[in-house]
């Protein structure tokens, strides 16, 4: 998962903001994402969360769906200078080797790459 625009709110708005929209971010991924698996913040405006169900593909998607409305209804009744906007992808690692997993992380983040760049096409910047 991957942060759209941070760098042009702190540019724009500062790093206070900045972190601000960090935290509200963050908190509509650990609240959705969180209950499928293990949430992570891998950087600065990265997040992975780490899926170990047999039904992960399923979680996932639900997951999915209610982080989108959480980031509706965030940027609904917020009244902030920014829009809570986050690209993400997915990517199932069967069987689990440290290959494989490598593999399935670099799926996952061509995907979100992919999703980041329909997003940025879709709100013109």
């Amino acid at each position: 998962m991957d942060i759209n625009d941070l760098k042009r709110v702190n540019d724009t708005l500062g790093h206070q903001m900045g972190d601000e929209m960090i935290r509200d971010c963050a908190g509509v991924i650990f609240s959705t994402f969180g209950e499928a698996g293990d949430v992570y913040r891998i950087g600065g405006d990265e997040f992975a969360v780490l899926i170990q169900q047999a039904d992960a593909e399923k979680l996932y998607k639900r997951a999915a769906a209610l982080f989108e409305e959480g980031c509706g209804k965030l940027n609904e009744r917020a009244e902030k200078p920014y829009a809570v906007s986050v690209a993400y992808g997915f990517a199932a690692c069967i069987p689990i080797s440290l290959e494989k997993i490598k593999q399935t992380e670099q799926m996952a983040d061509k995907e979100m790459y992919q999703r980041k760049s329909q997003m940025k096409l879709q709100s013109g910047l």
